[in-house]
């Protein structure tokens, strides 16, 4: 298993600070930039499995203003991005959605935020199909 994550570049006179962010991925003694291929994006990259899956997000933005533009999470698969999430929309105040990891089966553990009963909540994710994740409840020793 190769370790994934993000660095930063050294600041460009003039230039927002946020193009100095990249995801990279360490694989046998080789460093190498993954980044989302689109103008005026980061890469966040957060867990990688033994298959070589990468869970990652990416994050649009401004380069004049920094503003937030679009956030979307994807699973990077042998030179393929997968966007099966919806976009994460927590820097406008609405639906928001966060993956926490990633195992060797592929599946992802999730949450939703921001949107209400019918949004909120925790999920697992494997393969294009969401199950939600119900808590138990807790339970209180006196």
């Amino acid at each position: 298993m190769s370790p994934a994550g993000q660095y930063y570049n050294p600041l460009t006179p003039n230039q927002s600070g946020l193009f100095r962010i990249h995801g990279f991925v360490w694989d046998s003694g080789k460093f190498s930039t993954l980044d989302y291929p689109l103008p005026n994006t980061y890469t966040l990259l957060w867990a990688v499995n033994k298959q070589g899956q990468i869970l990652g997000e990416y994050v649009t933005f401004d380069p004049a203003t920094n503003e937030t533009l679009a956030q979307k999470w994807f699973i990077y698969d042998n030179g393929t991005f997968i966007l099966d999430f919806p976009e994460s929309l927590e820097s406008i105040g609405s639906p928001a959605i966060f993956l926490s990891d990633l195992n060797n089966a592929g599946q992802i553990a999730g949450l939703r935020s921001n949107g209400g009963s019918d949004w909120n909540g925790m999920f697992v994710y494997q393969s294009g199909v969401f199950r939600d994740v119900i808590a138990p409840t807790p339970m209180y020793v006196v």
